[in-house]
């Protein structure tokens, strides 16, 4: 869907909210968008196909376009996940990075099987790693834009906190910007174009994909052909041997 916008006005984090009033989207101030998709999350996959459309200048999406997605996102069947506190530090640094405060849990000798904290220390990431939006969800891209004909287009995506036990929802959405009502006094309008969602799953070590997990695996190979190799010529030296004393 991201390929119907043809010229890209604006690209930006925003992160979503399920409260009182209902659904809030608001835009992450001061990030950097990474340059490649970010493993595990799957907002990122768009950022090959717009890296090189992205301008220069983006402004910031009108609060009355924010109003308008939330109404219309109101009206899907959007999971946002589990609400779970937000951590007690969360900044965007002047470098673009994020710091945030990690609770290291451990689990209370109880039979409740509740946690309890036992140290917090800042952590400092960049829109390149992972934790930069884990501890952000549920958080996507805002794009507007044109298509090839002229029109004006918005696409959002989305990624849920979590819905079950290391899985998440995925959603993605494309609305057609027009405006409605008098001519005298025109409101924005977005008219549903299409959508897509589906569940996936984080689960082990997050981050720990092919590219990190093959020179491991290589070297680990390597350490046990060197173990073997060193085995035989030991065994055939101590044949050689046995058979000079015999």
């Amino acid at each position: 869907m991201i390929n119907q916008i043809e010229t890209i006005r604006s690209a930006h984090l925003v992160h979503f909210a399920q409260g009182a009033d209902g659904l809030t989207v608001s835009v992450v101030a001061g990030t950097e968008l990474p340059q490649a998709e970010v493993s595990d999350f799957p907002p990122s996959r768009i950022m090959p196909l717009i890296a090189d459309r992205l301008p220069l200048d983006m402004p910031l999406p009108s609060q009355t376009l924010l109003n308008s997605l939330e109404a219309r996102l109101a009206a899907q069947p959007v999971d946002l996940g589990e609400t779970y506190p937000e951590p007690g530090i969360m900044q965007i640094l002047p470098s673009g990075d994020l710091a945030y405060e990690l609770e290291i849990l451990e689990l209370a000798d109880d039979d409740n099987g509740t946690f309890t904290v036992v140290e917090r220390h800042i952590q400092v990431v960049g829109p390149q790693n992972y934790f930069y939006y884990a501890v952000q969800r549920p958080i996507g891209y805002l794009i507007v834009g044109q298509s090839a004909a002229g029109e004006a287009l918005a696409y959002v995506n989305l990624t849920s906190s979590q819905i079950n036990n290391d899985t998440y929802r995925y959603y993605e959405f494309l609305f057609r910007v027009g405006t409605a009502g008098a001519a005298t006094a025109p409101r924005l309008r977005l008219e549903f174009v299409g959508d897509n969602s589906f569940v996936y799953d984080v689960a082990g070590i997050e981050g720990f994909t092919f590219p990190v997990i093959l020179p491991i695996v290589f070297l680990i190979v390597l350490a046990s052909w060197v173990v073997v190799l060193l085995v035989v010529r030991f065994v055939r030296w101590y044949r050689r041997e046995d058979s000079i004393t015999t």
